[in-house]
Formats: C-alpha cells, sequence, structure tokens
C-alpha cells in the first residue's frame, strides 16, 4: 500500500489526475484550492506545449538530409506520444467523475481483499522497471547518434536550434512520465481485478465445503445455516456484479489510451529490432556491451507490451476459473435432498447460482461478433493470441526494413 501511495503522489506532481487519497475513509477525493490550480496550470503547459514538440519533430524530420529511416521512426514514435498526451489530458477532463469513481471502487476491492493481495508487490516492481525502461530508448530518440540533434543540416544556426530543443526535449521527457504512470495504473487495476477474482473463486470453494458441512436434519439450526449461506453468497455474487462494471467502465474510458500505447510500444520494438540487427552487421564500432544492452532494452519493451495481453488473458482465464467454481457449487447443491416446503433460502440460493451460471457463460461466450468485452476500441481483442500475432508482425517488419535497407545503403 505504501509503494501505490508513493506512485499515487508521483502520479498527481506530474498531473496525471488530481485526487488526493483520504485515509480514515480508504477512498480518493477530488483536490481543491492551490492543487487543483496547479493541476489546471500544468495541463495548460501541457497543452501548449504538445504541439510545439510536434512540430519540432515533424519539421526536423523533413529538413534534415542525414535523418535515416531509423530516426524517422523515432520521430514518428515521439508524434504518437505526444497525441496521446493531449488525447489522455482531455481522456481526463472529460470523465473525471467516472474516474473517481472507477479508482474508488477497486480501492474497496484493495481493501477488502488486502491480506491476500500483500504478495503483489514483487510484480509491481517488475512492472515499474519496464515502464521507466523506455527513458533509455526515448533519450536515444531524442539525443543519440541517429537523432535530429546531430543533424549536420542546422550547423548554420545551432545556437538557437539546440537550446530550443533542449527545453522542448525536456516537455516531451516530462509528458512521458505522465504517459508511464496512465500505462502503470492501468496495468494495475486490471492485476488488482485479476487476483481480485482468483479471491472470489476461492470464497465460492469455502461455500461449497460450508454447505457439505451443513446438517441433513431438517429445523431451525439448518435454516439459520442456509439462510447464512444465502447472504454470503448473494455479498459475492453482488461484488462480481461490481467488479465486471468496473472493468467495463475502465477499458471504455482508457480504451484509445491503450491503443496508442500499445502502438508506440510496437513502432518502438520495430526499430530497437531493426537497430540491433544493423549494429550486428557492423564491423568497425561494435561493442558486445552495447549490443546487450540494445537486447535487454529490447527485452524489456517486448516484456512491456506483452504484459497488456497477457494481464487481459489471465481475466478471461480467472473469470472461467470463477464459472467452474460456481459450477462445482451449483452440481454440490442439485446433489442434495432438500425441502422444497421448508428450504425456502436453498431454493432461491440455488436458482441465483443457476442466473450467475448464465450470465457469465454470456460474458465468456466464444463467439467474439456477439461479445466483445476486452475488445479495444473496436479493432482487436486483448488476448496473448493477439500478442503473439503482433510479435508475429514485428519480426516480418523488420526483415521488410532489413531487405531495404540492404538494398540501399550496402
Amino acid at each position: 500500500m505504501v509503494l501505490i501511495l508513493v506512485l499515487f503522489r508521483l502520479s498527481r506532481a506530474v498531473g496525471l489526475c488530481n485526487f488526493r487519497y483520504v485515509p480514515e475513509t480508504g477512498r480518493f477525493k477530488r483536490g481543491k484550492g492551490p492543487m487543483q490550480i496547479y493541476y489546471i496550470l500544468l495541463h495548460v503547459i501541457y497543452v501548449l506545449l504538445a504541439p510545439c514538440c510536434l512540430i519540432m519533430l515533424l519539421h526536423s524530420q523533413y529538413e534534415c538530409e542525414k535523418l535515416n529511416m531509423l530516426a524517422a521512426a523515432y520521430n514518428i514514435v515521439s508524434i504518437a506520444k505526444g497525441v496521446s498526451t493531449l488525447m489522455l489530458i482531455c481522456g481526463f477532463w472529460v470523465f473525471n467523475t467516472q474516474w473517481l469513481h472507477t479508482i474508488n471502487g477497486f480501492m474497496l476491492f484493495q481493501q477488502i481483499y488486502q491480506r491476500q493481495l500483500m504478495h503483489s508487490r514483487f510484480m509491481s516492481w517488475w512492472k515499474i522497471v519496464m515502464t521507466f525502461s523506455r527513458f533509455v530508448l526515448l533519450f536515444k530518440q531524442l539525443f543519440g547518434q541517429t537523432s535530429v540533434f546531430w543533424c549536420d543540416k542546422f550547423d548554420g544556426w545551432r545556437a538557437q536550434f539546440d537550446p530550443l530543443y533542449v527545453v522542448l526535449s525536456l516537455a516531451i521527457f516530462h509528458m512521458e512520465l505522465v504517459l508511464i504512470f496512465a500505462s502503470y495504473w492501468m496495468y494495475f487495476l486490471i492485476t488488482l481485478s485479476n487476483r481480485v477474482i482468483g479471491c472470489m473463486s476461492l470464497e465460492i470453494q469455502k461455500l461449497r465445503q460450508d454447505f457439505n458441512w451443513l446438517s441433513h436434519r431438517q429445523g431451525n439450526h439448518r435454516n439459520i445455516y442456509e439462510k447464512q449461506l444465502y447472504f454470503n453468497w448473494h455479498k459475492l455474487w453482488s461484488r462480481c456484479m461490481q467488479l465486471d462494471r468496473l472493468t467495463q467502465y475502465l477499458l471504455h474510458f482508457g480504451q484509445w489510451q491503450i491503443l496508442l500505447n500499445l502502438f508506440s510500444c510496437y513502432l518502438s520494438e520495430i526499430t530497437i529490432i531493426f537497430n540491433i540487427v544493423i549494429y550486428s552487421t557492423e564491423s568497425d564500432n561494435f561493442h558486445l556491451a552495447r549490443l546487450m544492452a540494445y537486447v535487454l532494452l529490447g527485452i524489456l519493451f517486448h516484456s512491456d507490451f506483452m504484459s497488456y495481453f497477457a494481464i487481459f488473458g489471465i481475466n478471461r482465464l480467472q473469470w472461467s476459473h470463477l464459472l467452474a467454481s460456481m459450477e462445482e457449487l451449483w452440481f454440490t447443491l442439485g446433489a442434495s435432498d432438500f425441502d422444497p416446503i421448508t428450504d425456502n433460502y436453498y431454493i432461491a440460493l440455488h436458482r441465483q447460482i443457476s442466473l450467475a451460471i448464465i450470465v457469465i457463460n454470456r460474458r465468456q461466450h466464444r463467439r467474439q461478433d456477439r461479445v466483445r468485452r476486452l475488445q479495444i476500441a473496436g479493432l482487436f481483442d486483448m488476448n496473448p493470441g493477439t500478442g503473439y500475432r503482433m510479435t508475429i508482425n514485428i519480426v516480418m517488419n523488420v526483415v521488410v526494413l532489413w531487405q531495404i535497407a540492404y538494398k540501399y545503403y550496402y
């Protein structure tokens, strides 16, 4: 919880959101006073600087004669990140209330299952390392040897160009922080949802065990136990529906942000792998340590790229496990003897579980033209299969770029 609060304060400092955590209630509230003014001014600066950064990169791309296709791809990635920052800022202003409601909903589940979620610190640190590795690539994009910063075309006015370029590059770094924190929180909330669904599956198994221990003799004691089991199930099913609604809200608000983030990671990974191929063929300035650094950067980027598809695939798998647990509970109830006149809570529990199985079966339907729970912007579904297909597409694009480079530069 301490790591989450530290990251949230950093996110608030860079202007990602204007929420403050209230420890007494365990909820977030909208900030007021000086923080609201700081939040507005920071977003105004972002909105004013983002077009300047885009114009600078576009102008540099078309004016510099030595800008090869690798540097051009880097600039396209930077432009995509600038557009993504503007969309993220606009999204937070348009859906500010909905974001606050969604975050508080996930924080409620964080408090309910706090003991079961204590072991998730390692995954949080691993995601932070993967996400912050983007700064290495961004520095290479803006100040590397293939960037426009070293372009000979600008020798005549480098004294005026360099300070402006450095200032706008620092602004791009600052906006990259906003995108990094947004990416982390999207990953964190979906991962939290997956772990909560796993905890719910364990609760259903405990309900099944409690029902097996239920006395077979009719009477007041059996009715009291059935009533307790019924209310426990009703509370669990309400949490399931609430978690499903929160996940739908999260995907609805952040789908375009996820799409642009995957697009920038897609282009970045193509440029990284292509750079590794080009650098490994050089004989003059080849250094094994630099090649290993490029390979490590590529592994971290690919892990960050595939992590989005992995968490959504785990989400579908966890719902399937929850469905299987409900089916086991339903079969256990159906195989037991009960009195249809006195066991009212038993009958109600049996019918509600039947309805729950139908609902989750509908949401986990195989036909994607009927149910699109995990689709992003109507383009593709978030699952490991899509991630693997994109990985193959990345490799094929690198092969095509290598053939073009070999034809024109060798």
